[in-house]
């Protein structure tokens, strides 16, 4: 664990706290952040895999409360209790600036006691108003006391604090106990990818008006409307002025590569090239054709988290082309 203990000064608490803008030509996720909105569950987690636009989706919703909201991006050394405790005095410095911050005790136990007593206090001020306390990345906390002070936030009686998070991969141990009550909300791949409407949408926001009704079909069937993908073939194909079939996907390819790829354990990664030269994968098929027993596992699994492949009505399984392409290259 990273025992770096930053100040309540420090600098880098101005970046961590930015809630990031979304840029002009970006395309929003309006009816996401109005579904969400919605909901009456006071805690909301943003979970998959690389490249779905967790963080983008959490950071409209953020953008859209300005005022009433703190963001705080999380690193390893937030894993530091007294580190984490500065960084939500910063995230919520403009409802609580002139809350005093009692001084810091000298182990973990007293850090969250002081944590504790201030947010009693800035309940106290958000009262009869919403407010939204979004933690990025929240996956790479490890630290008892910290995770102790997010349970304290889920559990007080604060109705309109709405707690966000955006993990990568599984649910942390202490947030699934919660979704088992359903009090947490959570926001899928599923949820994030885009549908083809929005994908048109997304393509009528670029510098080309050009775009055929068959393209943008092959375009969203290629890839699966996965938000990463769309982004990298957006931006290559309104600099080359061409159509899919002359994207140079060399830039894609290494974001899947080093983003989603090697996430998976080295023999893991052979299975999925492998599964890649069947086409329509069927779990017993490949069970036999790999000597595995699991096989239908794994399918659901990059069905369900990573959104690589597609389930026919048949119960089979498909790659969508852009992953079925890449590990092509890969077998070769």
């Amino acid at each position: 664990m990273n025992s770096e203990i930053r100040t309540g000064n420090d600098p880098l608490l101005e970046v961590k706290t930015h809630i990031p803008i979304r840029g002009e030509k970006e395309f929003g996720r309006k009816r996401l952040i109005e579904w969400i909105e919605r909901k009456p569950q006071r805690v909301v987690v943003f979970q998959a895999a690389a490249g779905f636009g967790k963080t983008t989706a959490m950071a409209e919703l953020a953008q859209k409360n300005k005022g009433c909201c703190g963001w705080y991006q999380i690193s390893e050394t937030d894993n530091c209790p007294r580190n984490f405790l500065n960084g939500i005095r910063a995230a919520v410095k403009d409802a609580a600036d002139d809350i005093p911050l009692q001084k810091f005790g000298q182990d973990d136990d007293g850090i969250a006691d002081t944590c504790r007593q201030f947010l009693a206090e800035f309940f106290m001020r958000i009262r009869e108003r919403k407010f939204y306390l979004c933690f990025d990345n929240f996956h790479l906390i490890s630290n008892e006391t910290v995770i102790w002070m997010i349970v304290w936030l889920i559990e007080c009686r604060a109705k309109e604090l709405r707690l966000v998070f955006t993990v990568d991969g599984s649910l942390p141990a202490f947030l699934s106990a919660c979704l088992l009550l359903r009090q947490i909300l959570t926001v899928h791949a599923e949820r994030l990818i885009f549908s083809e409407q929005e994908v048109k949408l997304l393509l009528d926001g670029t510098e080309r008006d050009d775009y055929t009704s068959e393209q943008i079909s092959a375009i969203w069937q290629y890839t699966g409307g996965w938000p990463a993908g769309l982004a990298f073939l957006c931006s290559g194909m309104k600099a080359e002025q061409a159509d899919l079939s002359h994207f140079n996907k060399t830039h894609l390819y290494q974001y899947i590569f080093h983003e989603v790829f090697q996430k998976f354990p080295n023999d893991i990664q052979m299975v999925l090239i492998q599964l890649s030269a069947f086409g329509e994968m069927d779990e017993t098929v490949c069970n036999e054709a790999l000597g595995r027993d699991d096989c239908g596992r794994l399918l659901e699994y990059l069905y369900r988290e990573y959104h690589m492949v597609y389930r026919e009505s048949s119960g089979r399984y498909r790659y969508y082309l852009l992953y079925a392409d890449f590990l092509m290259q890969r077998l070769t």
